[in-house]
């Protein structure tokens, strides 16, 4: 994990319904590393997609 992902991650965490699905999240992370998505608007659009799916 790099710095930025990092202070993206702890940014995260201050909003609940993220640090609720916190293990989601980064399951998801994973997905879209194997994916190659780097973007952080397809992040953070992925996460949203995948943790509404669940």
């Amino acid at each position: 994990v790099n710095g930025t992902m990092y202070r993206i991650y702890v940014i995260l965490m201050r909003i609940p319904i993220f640090k609720t699905l916190d293990n989601k999240i980064f399951l998801s992370v994973n997905v879209m590393r194997i994916n190659g998505m780097r973007n952080l608007l397809d992040l953070i659009l992925y996460n949203n997609g995948f943790v509404y799916k669940l």
